[in-house]
């Protein structure tokens, strides 16, 4: 919190949709301002819907964002820039479930099976594929996915080994066989349905020991008219969020139970990526900024290029506004 409000010097109001997680609260709740902006939060029930309203109509000036999306939407000028602030952060590879009469038993095994999928360029798409590639011999060029639905970006070309079969229900394309496995949520109960990695815990702490952190998910974008018209506009924004961080960190370090304050609508698992606050890495579990998340971001991006979201490989630098 700034200890003198009177030297704020606002220069223009945004409207933001962001969720109250333990890190934000400060911020959505205003004890944490920024400098140079007021902030008006959108009320939301869940923060998905502003992700499509965000990338096909800029209905915010701020929204917390897909990184997938994020980072293909800038690779195509829509109009906004992330800031490498990361709000989220969690494994998805783990949601990937066959049948076992399919005949497979690994993820290497899937090629030149269909593969069904909410959508093809959402982030938990992205970095199932990806860390299924370099870890278990996945080929993603190989598959043929079946997608339910469609991207948050018009101008998102999906691949040629993509169909459209619009509205379909993942878990009844699976027991039907019409595909031999779904990368998503399964609802059913049928016994011949199982994860294909069955113990993801162990690739986890590999993936953490390499990196230091769990992989990121949300970012934050802003749009790009606003970062052109006030310089200092991304700079200011970033340290808010550090500065709304803090209190949280403190927490954590005084031994607070921080997964049990988290009451946002996606809970813990989708949040922090743990369920349990003994799980958290400490000091900080959620770390801002380019060079502190330089080895989960590098791949990230790398998987981006390698299925297609975007036509070269970019810099982390032209991606995320200078902060």
């Amino acid at each position: 919190m700034r200890g003198d409000e009177e030297s704020r010097t606002v220069t223009t109001r945004l409207n933001v949709a962001l969720t109250r997680y333990p890190h934000t609260a400060p911020l959505v709740d205003g004890t944490v301002t920024p400098n140079t902006a007021e902030l008006d939060f959108a009320q939301l029930t869940s923060i998905f819907p502003a992700f499509r309203k965000m990338a096909r109509g800029l209905e915010y000036d701020m929204s917390e964002f897909g990184i997938s999306t994020a980072i293909q939407a800038k690779a195509f000028g829509v109009g906004f820039t992330p800031l490498p602030v990361f709000v989220t952060r969690r494994f998805d590879y783990d949601e990937l479930f066959y049948d076992v009469r399919s005949g497979i038993s690994a993820p290497s095994e899937l090629a030149g099976k269909r593969v069904g999928l909410r959508s093809y360029t959402v982030t938990d798409a992205v970095w199932a594929r990806g860390v299924l590639s370099d870890h278990f011999g996945f080929d993603g060029d190989s598959v043929e996915y079946v997608v339910t639905s469609d991207e948050h970006l018009e101008a998102a070309h999906l691949p040629a080994n993509c169909v459209l079969e619009p509205g379909a229900d993942l878990s009844e394309l699976l027991v039907s066989g019409s595909v031999a496995a779904i990368l998503g949520h399964y609802g059913g109960d049928d016994p011949n349905i199982h994860r294909l990695i069955p113990d993801p815990r162990t690739i986890e702490e590999q993936w953490i020991a390499n990196t230091g952190f769990i992989p990121v998910h949300h970012t934050v974008v802003v749009r790009d008219d606003l970062l052109r018209s006030t310089p200092d506009l991304a700079a200011d924004l970033f340290d808010a969020f550090v500065r709304a961080k803090a209190p949280m960190l403190e927490r954590l370090a005084d031994g607070a139970d921080l997964i049990a304050e988290d009451d946002s609508p996606t809970g813990p698992l989708h949040d922090f990526g743990v369920l349990a606050t003994s799980e958290l890495i400490h000091p900080d579990p959620m770390p801002y900024g380019l060079e502190a998340n330089h080895r989960v971001l590098e791949p990230f991006v790398r998987y981006c290029y390698d299925q297609h979201l975007i036509d070269r490989p970019l810099e982390l630098e032209e991606i995320f506004a200078p902060v």
